[in-house]
């Protein structure tokens, strides 16, 4: 599933961290695979919960600081972007039902 993908938000925030294009796109097969690991363990894919049109999924994960000292209890949030409520060492993940029908061609 698609929220699979992100079982991992470390790897997929590490790939930012790479200086070279080879190494960026290690991280990114990197954060692909870690969703076959994190996802189903049968042998039948299970239908996903069907939302209904105009629902919002939000999600969020803080990730680990690089410094041994415990986190200060509040988090500088971060100004600009579509999450104004996200913390500068955190990911956030919003979406919305738009439609029960893919987008034709």
């Amino acid at each position: 599933m698609y929220a699979d993908f992100f079982a991992h938000p470390d790897l997929f925030v590490s790939i930012a961290e790479q200086e070279e294009a080879r190494e960026r796109m290690v991280q990114v097969v990197k954060w692909y695979m870690s969703a076959f690991h994190a996802g189903r363990k049968g042998s039948v894919a299970k239908k996903p919960y069907n939302p209904i049109l105009g629902e919002v999924f939000y999600c969020h994960w803080d990730l680990p600081t690089e410094t041994e000292e415990p986190p200060p209890p509040t988090q500088e949030t971060v100004s600009e972007g579509p999450v104004p409520w996200s913390s500068t060492n955190s990911v956030c993940f919003v979406a919305e039902q738009v439609s029960h029908h893919p987008p034709s061609e």
